[in-house]
C-alpha cells in the first residue's frame, strides 16, 4: 500500500505550502534526526550552546540549528562536497545564506570520524560570528575531527559555488524561520 503512495506522488512537483508543512512536521515529529545528529547535539548542549534538531526553515529542515548567532549545522558523510554537489544542497546552502544564516557543514568520513571536537570547532565559529557581524551570511567546512577544511571554506567565501547577497543587503533582515 505504501509503495503504490509513494509511486503516485513520485516525480510530482510539491506546492511550496506542502513543503512548508512537511518541514514543520519533520521539526515536530524528530523521526528524520539521526544518531549522529544527536551525538552533536548532546555535546553542544553540555558545552552550553542552546540548539535544535531539524528545525524547520521555511521549505527546509537542518540537521542542526543554533538560533544565536543563527548557524545551520549540516552533517555529510563521505561524500565529495565540492560544486558537483546535489542542486538541492546548493540552493539550500544559498537561500540560508541570504537569509542570515551562517553554515556550518561537519564532513565526516574514514579518515575524519566525528570526534568532540567538532563541537569545539562550531562553538569557536559561533563566537567568531558573535563578536564580529561581517561574517554573518558566511560558510565554514570542518571535518568530522574538528579540523578546518579552509579550502572548501574559502572555495564558498569568494562565491564560486554560491551566490552572495548582494553588497548593501542585510541577510537577517530576511530571516524566517517556520513556527
Amino acid at each position: 500500500m505504501a509503495r503504490a503512495a509513494h509511486a503516485a506522488v513520485r516525480g510530482k512537483q510539491r506546492s511550496f505550502s506542502e513543503l512548508l508543512l512537511r518541514a514543520r512536521t519533520r521539526q515536530r515529529t524528530k523521526q528524520y534526526v539521526t544518531a549522529t545528529e544527536t551525538i552533536v547535539v548532546d555535546w553542544l548542549i553540555a558545552r552550553g550552546v542552546a540548539c535544535t534538531p531539524q528545525l524547520a526553515v521555511e521549505r527546509y529542515n537542518l540537521d542542526i540549528a543554533i538560533h544565536e548567532p543563527p548557524i545551520a549545522i549540516e552533517i555529510r558523510y563521505s561524500g565529495n562536497p565540492n560544486c558537483s554537489r546535489p542542486r538541492n544542497h546548493i540552493s539550500r546552502t544559498e537561500y540560508l545564506l541570504n537569509n542570515g544564516w551562517s553554515v556550518c557543514y561537519i564532513l565526516i568520513d574514514a579518515q575524519h570520524p566525528l570526534l568532540p571536537s567538532a563541537a569545539d570547532e562550531i562553538i569557536a565559529f559561533a563566537q567568531e560570528v558573535s563578536c564580529n557581524p561581517s561574517p554573518i551570511g558566511q560558510y565554514r567546512v570542518i571535518r568530522g575531527n574538528g579540523e578546518v577544511d579552509a579550502s572548501l571554506s574559502a572555495q564558498f567565501q569568494r562565491g564560486t559555488c554560491i551566490a552572495r547577497p548582494a553588497r548593501g543587503q542585510n541577510p537577517r533582515s530576511h530571516n524566517r524561520v517556520a513556527g
